[in-house]
């Protein structure tokens, strides 16, 4: 079980709802690819899961030598039934096709800090394939323009979420987002 999950979870998650409340989205047909719109501890529960399973298909280098078939068999002698369903429908979703993203597009965004950028991305791949889209987003104009459009205002929400003001207008941000809150987040241990 993954730690408690963050606001910034709750925005995605938020986020992916748009694309399900979309009348043009045929939910039937897309019901067996995707997961029921998430909640902000399934959203988290995902980009846990995006994280420890080293998915991102840019960084192959990176990817498990044993392989997810591989984890998903042990987790089958060790969990329940129900679990190992659960982990699999999530990695179902998340081997899905997903955007063509740029890191040079998020460096770009001056409202992402540096220490969130790689987590800031793990969440738009699990958005996107939420969402059964593949946009590009090459560019931080591009990544503007789809997180502002489609996704409601996502980027300017998670401003809000992650820094705060202070009297003298300079902008901090708020402890539960600092370097070392995110590391102890994404490297707590199963509770």
């Amino acid at each position: 079980r993954p730690p408690l999950p963050l606001g910034q979870h709750a925005l995605f998650a938020a986020a992916a709802g748009r694309a399900a409340a979309d009348p043009n989205v045929d939910a039937e047909a897309d019901a067996d690819a995707r997961l029921d719109v998430p909640s902000a501890a399934e959203f988290a529960s995902l980009v846990r899961t995006w994280e420890l399973l080293k998915l991102d298909p840019a960084q192959a280098v990176r990817r498990l030598e044993v392989g997810v078939d591989f984890v998903i068999a042990v987790l089958r002698t060790r969990c329940a039934p129900s679990t190992v369903d659960r982990i699999a429908r999530r990695v179902q979703l998340l081997s899905s096709a997903g955007p063509s993203l740029s890191g040079r597009a998020v460096a770009g965004l001056k409202v992402v800090p540096p220490h969130l950028r790689s987590c800031f991305m793990s969440q738009l791949h699990v958005l996107c394939r939420l969402r059964d889209e593949t946009p590009t987003l090459g560019t931080s104009e591009q990544l503007t323009a789809y997180l502002s459009g489609p996704c409601g205002g996502l980027l300017e929400k998670l401003q809000a979420e992650w820094w705060m003001s202070s009297i003298d207008e300079t902008a901090t941000i708020r402890p539960q987002y600092s370097k070392k809150a995110m590391s102890a987040w994404l490297h707590a241990d199963s509770q």
